[in-house]
């Protein structure tokens, strides 16, 4: 089963992704998010892990002292290829990347294989707002971005254990708690 760690954000800052979501579907652009099971988040990382448990166990004692903290989407990007992905890309502090390399190299002591994607020198944090468009909608949804007020901010609420790609919600973690 491929398992996917992701930060969630404060009740706001989720609504207002959904409403992006909402708005390029209604745009004609892409519906997938807006239609589908999805929570606006940044993946820290994904792996096929075999029992939850071991992971869930990990995580735990780790996430335990973890705060909630700032985060501000100033910017849009996309993923060159095929797959269509636009995505708001976060300002990148400290804190995002120490979080993401933390989780990255807890989840990777249990032995199993992690997506290259999530690679601490190579991952590049970003919450998607469309994917599996053709060219000239990833234009359009770009866009469409860039005329919205930038930046988005919010707060990093909590850490998510997803089964991927079903997007189902096994496990939350609030940060702070």
């Amino acid at each position: 089963m491929a398992i996917g760690v992701s930060l969630w954000f404060d009740t706001e800052l989720e609504r207002r992704v959904r409403e992006l979501w909402q708005e390029i579907a209604a745009a004609g652009v892409s519906s997938s998010l807006f239609d589908g099971r999805y929570r606006p988040h940044i993946t820290l990382g994904a792996w096929e892990i075999g029992r939850l448990e071991e992971l869930e166990a990990a995580l735990r004692p780790w996430v335990a002292d973890k705060q909630p903290f700032e985060v501000e989407f100033r910017s849009v990007g996309l993923f060159p290829g095929g797959d269509g992905v636009v995505f708001l890309q976060p300002l990148v502090t400290v804190a995002l990347l120490t979080l993401q390399r933390e989780a990255f190299a807890l989840a990777s002591r249990l032995g199993v294989p992690a997506s290259p994607y999530f690679d601490p020198d190579r991952w590049v944090p970003h919450c998607t707002v469309t994917w599996d468009a053709p060219r000239d909608r990833i234009l359009r949804a770009v866009d469409f971005l860039l005329g919205k007020a930038l930046p988005l901010k919010g707060t990093i609420a909590a850490l998510g254990v997803i089964d991927t790609p079903a997007e189902v919600e096994l496990r939350r973690f609030d940060l702070g708690a």
